[in-house]
């Protein structure tokens, strides 16, 4: 019969899914396990709490830590490097710049995604009993007191994981403990994926599981899930490039300026339209063209005109029409440039 796990995850690897967007799979994992029944988070106060604390920060490292070391990085470029190489190295940079709003993006999501699965299954209180272990603990200065430090936190997180499996006894569910805290919990003097000598009796084979990244612990549940997410984080497709979106706009320019040419061109040809001189009289007011006056539709019959900003001569060169700044900017933002 296959028993469910109940999972505790330390702060510091929730925290590192939100840093790191490729490992937006291993969310999808997960979500689809919760949903299946075959896995249950135990959610520790101080987890939850921590992680609440450490949000602005982590939003703001999203971003503004790889801005400052674009900077810092264009800033070299711009005074060392080769005259023949700054320009590609510096259309690097733009690339990488261009990219950095959707590391915030997927930061966002991430942070949203965690935030439901947190209120999905609800916070483990931490009890008396719990704070009494962790400080028993550190009396006898067992891991994650080994290093002497004030590791009481990690300490409450590690009894809140024990109090939950005590009180399952021995059937039903398998339990799992995934932590990145690799100075505090791992064996100082070995494989550093297995605990510290001092958690041994806490941590089996079969029915309480010790992992360092999420992943593993995920592939233990589920193998086939994590190598689908696996092949989606490895395989996702690119979004465009600067340079290639900028390519784009400008050949898109290239083709409005063509078509409004064409039928600028097409429109004096058969009459519609008739190229004026600056202070000529146009319709039955003699109301004189003005600079901003481009054309004139229907002159015969008194029409109206169309107001098109124009340099002097401009309604005379037809090569010179052009697409404007405001139009060149919408242009800009619908490619997501703007």
């Amino acid at each position: 019969m296959r028993r469910n796990f109940r999972l505790l995850v330390d702060t510091c690897v929730w925290i590192d899914l939100v840093k790191r967007h490729k490992q937006l799979p291993l969310l999808d994992v997960l979500e689809n396990l919760i949903n299946a029944g075959v896995v249950e988070l135990i959610l520790p106060q101080i987890v939850f709490d921590e992680f609440e604390s450490l949000k602005p920060r982590v939003l703001r490292e999203a971003t503004q830590g790889v801005s400052s070391i674009l900077q810092r990085a264009r800033a070299f470029v711009e005074r060392l490097a080769d005259e023949n190489a700054k320009a590609a190295a510096l259309a690097q940079l733009d690339e990488v710049d261009y990219r950095i709003p959707r590391l915030r993006e997927s930061a966002i999501e991430s942070l949203a995604r965690i935030e439901a699965l947190f209120v999905r299954c609800g916070i483990t209180e931490t009890s008396d009993e719990v704070l009494l272990a962790a400080a028993d603990r550190a009396i006898r200065r067992v891991a994650p007191f080994h290093r002497s430090k004030n590791n009481m936190a990690d300490a409450v997180i590690l009894e809140t994981y024990l109090q939950a499996l005590g009180a399952a006894g021995g059937v039903g569910f398998r339990f799992a403990f995934v932590t990145l805290n690799k100075n505090d919990f791992i064996d100082p003097t070995g494989d550093n994926r297995q605990p510290h000598p001092d958690l041994a009796s806490v941590f089996t084979r079969i029915k309480s599981l010790y992992f360092i990244t999420l992943a593993a612990a995920l592939q233990r549940i589920e193998p086939g899930a994590v190598a689908e997410a696996e092949f989606e984080q490895n395989w996702h497709e690119e979004t465009r490039g600067l340079s290639e979106l900028v390519e784009a706009l400008d050949e898109l320019v290239e083709k409005l300026w063509y078509g409004r040419h064409q039928t600028l061109a097409e429109a004096i040809e058969d009459g519609r339209t008739r190229v004026v001189e600056q202070g000529e009289e146009i319709g039955p007011a003699g109301v004189p063209a003005t600079y901003s006056q481009q054309r004139l539709g229907r002159c015969a019959e008194g029409g109206a005109y169309d107001r098109r900003a124009a340099r002097p001569g401009y309604t005379r060169s037809l090569e010179q029409f052009w697409v404007g700044p405001a139009e060149r900017q919408g242009v800009r933002i619908a490619l997501g440039l703007g």
